[in-house]
């Protein structure tokens, strides 16, 4: 049975949003998360319509998606939301990954979108952002499944993207976006939460009705931005220890295995680890202490070979007068 919840208070700013839950988690387990989300959402001026599609199995469908949320909307116009009332979506978990090519086939008819413990998909993040609605993320520091670090992948790409917030809500685990014991995947991955409940449904639901009131034009989305803003400690320092390495999902996306790999000429790669020169150093300034030290790094095919159509890299040192140069490669 579809799970429909009207607003308590009809007085407000009329707004529909229907919920996509995630793999093997009943939709009822989300009332407690939507009912939280429509009190802050009042307190912002919003009358909020939410509601949240049965599946067979607790398992969200793509094939299906449409039919189901034009389910949900029939239900909404009968409790009451007018006609024209901004429609936002959101989902947990798998119900991210189907709900965000349904919201943006869209277009200007979603008003924006909620992802929780998911993320914006990689093929909207690269080569460059290509997605259209305005979308919050919400992931959760001890999430076992959508972890942190998938997070900041996206906060990465979209850190130019004021339409796109993400935040990592600090404490909280996979499952509590919803309510409930859960099912066997999530149970097995994820991580001991630090908050409880009731206060994770409470800063899900602050950061969501901010983002909705913005979305609206009720708010300046100040409670968005702060989260943002403390999000990042988590997010930078992530960033960073991708950077330094040389991700392939981060700043060095032309190498093996990478979206830009056919910039690699015969296994070789006009990207690099700074990682590997830096630890070089280390390694080798202190045998050579009086000599100059240069190093170098490439990413390459390291099974690479002339049988295959590429060239040999290997490592070499070599010297001249006082100088050292010592060629690294990765892969």
């Amino acid at each position: 049975i579809d799970l429909i919840l009207p607003p308590a208070n009809k007085s407000g700013k009329p707004a529909g949003l229907v919920l996509i839950s995630g793999a093997q988690i009943s939709n009822t387990a989300y009332n407690k998360t939507m009912v939280a989300l429509q009190e802050a959402a009042a307190q912002k001026g919003i009358s909020l319509y939410c509601g949240s599609p049965w599946y067979l199995g607790n398992t969200p469908q793509p094939v299906d998606l449409k039919q189901r949320v034009n389910n949900i909307h029939e239900e909404f116009t009968k409790a009451g939301l007018a006609d024209g009332a901004p429609q936002f979506y959101a989902a947990h978990s798998l119900g991210t990954v189907f709900l965000q090519d349904f919201v943006a086939s869209l277009g200007s008819e979603a008003a924006g979108q909620i992802l929780m413990g998911g993320f914006i998909l990689r093929k909207s993040l690269v080569p460059t952002f290509n997605y259209s609605v305005p979308t919050l993320t919400m992931g959760a520091e001890l999430d076992g499944l959508a972890r942190v670090t998938r997070i900041a992948e996206s906060a990465y790409h979209t850190k130019d993207e004021k339409n796109f917030p993400v935040v990592v809500l600090e404490g909280q685990n996979h499952m509590q976006f919803a309510s409930g014991d859960p099912p066997s995947n999530v149970r097995k991955h994820d991580l001991e939460a630090e908050v409880t409940e009731d206060a994770a449904h409470a800063k899900i639901a602050s950061v969501g009705a901010d983002f909705l009131a913005q979305r609206m034009g009720l708010s300046s989305g100040d409670v968005v931005a702060a989260e943002v803003s403390s999000s990042q400690d988590i997010l930078k320092a992530i960033a960073d220890a991708y950077e330094m390495e040389g991700s392939r999902r981060f700043n060095a996306p032309a190498q093996v295995g990478g979206p830009d790999e056919k910039s690699c000429v015969r296994g070789l790669c006009p990207t690099s680890s700074p990682w590997a020169p830096t630890a070089q150093q280390v390694i080798s300034q202190s045998a050579v202490p009086d000599y100059s030290l240069k190093v170098t790094n490439a990413y390459v095919d390291l099974g690479g070979s002339p049988v295959t159509g590429k060239d040999f890299h290997l490592p070499n040192v070599t010297t001249s007068g006082k100088d050292v140069t010592i060629t690294t490669y990765s892969g």
